[in-house]
């Protein structure tokens, strides 16, 4: 059951990794009796503070409350610290959602207040979690650095329990890496320092760590027990998180008594439903109940159906709750646990899609292991085949010699020879199917080799050399000139502009506002290089919420580069402007770019002269990328037109991008 001890192992470090204060148990009726009355002080910002603390291991969204309450209050009275201290927890309460690019903007902003205020325990507990994020996107290079720096920090303050946090972390990271040995030696410092210090839940969280060692190592024994002293310490310290993680860890070392492992998941699955339903623990425990009920349904046939079904429903529910927090890799991964489920059922249609949503959106993650099992399934398939061609021949080898046999015989041998021909039959409609299967997918894999290249020249037509060298130019200009603010802005909004281009640039669509945001951060690093020479402007109209609505990446840039470059960059306008509006309109998204330069066509000239060139890269990408919407079943019709408004006695020309409305949940939900 290799799917267990995975999804465990990985999840259980969103437990290990973080660092959040020790905290002794609060007293809620009298906190909360105390926020009624309290002044807007730091005292005020402290007993939030304690209120989201202490809700962020239950119920997350209540602590997110008091949290971004402290943050707004802190920042008003202008309390670092305190400032500091809620941007770290808020973004733990991020993390533990899976939010991890919101987490690490908390863990930015915190970092900044520390470093100025020169508060080396907030730095080291801020790095500290940042290279949590980077360990949870298989970062580890970034989440060994940030680790390192915490544990030279923590000794450097003699703080007993942050090294050791540090150690554990990576120790973790070398489990990861199969590099048994080195992280035990980390788990073992971590644990003696821990016993030192006396802190009881850092010392369960260390020994399950080090029995997820054994487990990975294949010594079960060595890891039950860990598991169980792990187990015994939380109990007693009734820490509910604790004991759910630890109640699926152990069920993995039962196999394979698939009931004795149930009910252990079935315990994880109460305790969850009561702490934090939509935890990630919470969610795999679920994925993996799914699994084995699907195990025992194929190793107990008298059951089968009964389980089967329960199997359906609980993958199922997983399935929604990863929707839910819009976790594409668990939604992913349960859904091929689905599509196996349906399999066994018989429901080979439904089995097919899912099984080819999960090869699809797990591709990047998971292409080895999908090209192993189509290898597999592939080889399987045509050792089937070869087995049936020898029947068939051994059949018409009997034939051979029935023919000179009695009657008898040779009515048998006549039954032989309609039975391979219906076989013979049978083949043929089932290869006739698998031809049919290879041209759907030959088809869809040419479709996405067109998205691929086109989403390629897009990324290609914003992040081109020119731009990057001239980018470059500037900041040198600026550094000569020593001003170093200027210099800086620049390098920050160009580092920010190339990461979040990259990030959208694996997705097909994005959510709008980032989008937006990439288009505002190029034209502001444009206008910067420019000198200010031109003004321009960003509007959204209406009442067009950006979060829920998806765009497909890196259309609208090369517009404004259009714009700017061969609009209004070497117009005669004693003021050239450039505006970008984006509105609703019926059931599209309507994208507008507007200068006042030359427009179109060249006044001295009679014949026009195509300033956006027709050449373009980029607008020759959009017009591919409008040709694949425009084959999706999308409600209205992508399109894209430009507008010479010296025709109609204007100045400049008019961009007008048309795109379908795609919302969020239509997508994710």
């Amino acid at each position: 059951m290799k799917k267990y001890s995975s999804f465990i192992t990985l999840y259980f470090m969103v437990f290990t990794l973080l660092v959040t204060p020790a905290l002794g148990q609060i007293n809620i009726d009298s906190a909360m009796l105390k926020l009624k009355t309290a002044d807007a002080d730091t005292n005020k910002v402290k007993l939030l503070y304690d209120l989201g603390l202490h809700y962020l291991p239950i119920e997350p969204q209540k602590a997110a409350g008091y949290l971004d309450e402290a943050i707004h209050l802190a920042e008003k009275i202008n309390w670092q610290k305190g400032l500091s201290q809620s941007y770290i927890t808020r973004g733990e309460v991020y993390n533990e959602s899976g939010k991890h690019d919101e987490a690490l903007k908390c863990y930015d902003k915190a970092l900044e207040i520390a470093n100025k205020t020169k508060n080396k325990l907030l730095i080291a507990r801020t790095l500290n979690n940042i290279g949590t994020v980077h360990s949870q996107k298989t970062d580890y290079v970034k989440a060994t650095e940030f680790y390192l720096r915490t544990i030279k920090l923590a000794e450097e303050i003699d703080n007993k329990n942050l090294l050791a946090t540090g150690l554990l972390n990576l120790g973790i990271i070398s489990q990861k890496q199969n590099d048994f040995k080195k992280s035990h030696d980390y788990k073992l410092k971590a644990l003696r320092i821990y016993e030192q210090e006396k802190n009881q839940d850092k010392i369960a969280q260390t020994l399950n760590g080090i029995g997820l060692n054994y487990q990975q190592e294949g010594k079960t024994d060595e890891a039950k027990k860990y598991f169980y002293q792990a187990l015994h310490i939380y109990e007693k310290e009734n820490n509910k998180t604790g004991i759910a993680i630890l109640y699926s860890q152990i069920a993995v070392l039962y196999e394979p008594d698939y009931q004795k492992i149930i009910s252990l998941q079935l315990k994880s699955k109460e305790i969850w439903d009561e702490i934090n339903p939509t935890h990630y623990n919470a969610m795999v425990n679920l994925g993996n109940l799914g699994y084995t009920y699907l195990m025992l349904a194929s190793s107990n046939k008298n059951e089968k159906n009964s389980n089967l079904q329960k199997a359906e429903h609980t993958v199922k529910e997983a399935i929604q709750l990863a929707k839910t927090i819009k976790n594409k890799e668990f939604e992913s991964h349960f859904t091929g646990i689905l599509a196996e489920v349906q399999e066994h059922q018989g429901d080979f249609k439904n089995a097919y899609l899912n099984f080819r949503k999960y090869h699809e959106s797990n591709d990047s993650i998971y292409s080895q292991e999908v090209k192993n099992k189509v290898s597999n399934i592939q080889s399987e398939r045509e050792i089937s085949l070869r087995d049936q061609q020898i029947a068939v021949e051994k059949l018409k080898m009997k034939q051979l010699w029935l023919y000179g046999i009695i009657s008898i015989v040779i009515l048998i041998g006549v039954f032989m020879y309609l039975l391979n021909r219906y076989r013979l039959k049978q083949l043929r409609l089932k290869n006739e199917m698998e031809r049919k299967e290879a041209e759907m997918t030959k088809e869809a894999l040419l479709i996405q080799n067109r998205i691929t290249e086109s989403e390629l020249k897009a990324i290609r037509s914003q992040m081109n050399p020119h731009f990057i060298f001239n980018v470059f130019n500037s900041i040198e200009a600026y550094i000569v000139a020593q001003d170093t603010d200027k210099a800086s802005d620049l390098i920050r909004k160009f580092a920010r502009l190339s990461r979040m281009i990259l990030e959208n640039s694996t997705q097909h669509l994005a959510i709008a506002s980032r989008e937006w945001t990439i288009n505002q951060l190029y034209t502001e690093i444009e206008h910067a290089r420019f000198d200010e020479s031109f003004t321009y402007d960003f509007t959204v109209e209406g009442d067009l919420d950006m979060d829920e609505i998806l765009l497909p990446p890196m259309m609208i840039q090369p517009l404004i580069e259009n714009a700017i470059h061969h609009g209004i960059r070497h117009t005669g306008q004693v003021s050239p402007y450039l505006s970008v509006t984006i509105k609703k309109q019926l059931n599209q998204i309507q994208i507008i770019v507007q200068d006042n330069g030359k427009g179109l066509y060249n006044p001295g000239q009679k014949i026009p002269v195509p300033v956006y060139k027709k050449k373009s890269f980029g607008l020759s990408s959009i017009k591919e990328r409008i040709d694949i919407l425009n084959q999706s079943d999308y409600e209205s019709v992508a399109k894209f037109e430009l507008i010479d408004l010296s025709i109609q006695g204007q100045k400049g020309a008019l961009a007008v991008l048309s795109l379908p409305l795609i919302y969020v949940n239509e997508v994710v939900g």
